[in-house]
């Protein structure tokens, strides 16, 4: 970083530091740190498999959002790794709340 101030030929260094600049990065900086830190949450309360899962939730969400309120066109590639996606991810809850299940009846017993 330091570097590319110091041999700067793109105009970094001749940029206008206003602080709404500024505070514009500040803000992406403490966006980045708060999704570690839940990424650091989840993976402590669940497992690895069950954050990935949550990625793919997060992927279809944006597929979704494009299409309902962007309008963008679904290919059937597109639509085809949709339905793929979510019955796995279907799936994946359903043996995950049934092992749970199965888990408080044995400590009840």
């Amino acid at each position: 970083f330091l570097l590319a101030l110091v041999a700067d030929d793109s105009g970094l260094s001749h940029y206008e530091w206003t602080g709404g600049a500024v505070a514009l990065i500040g803000l992406g900086g403490l966006c980045a740190f708060g999704v570690n830190v839940t990424c650091y949450l989840v993976i402590g309360r669940t497992s690895p498999v069950t954050y990935g899962v949550t990625g793919h939730i997060k992927t279809l969400a944006i597929l979704l959002f494009g299409y309902m309120v962007l309008h963008q066109p679904f290919s059937p590639y597109n639509l085809c790794g949709v339905v793929i996606a979510f019955s796995g991810m279907v799936y994946y809850s359903y043996i995950k709340l049934k092992e749970q299940k199965e888990q408080i009846q044995a400590a009840e017993a």
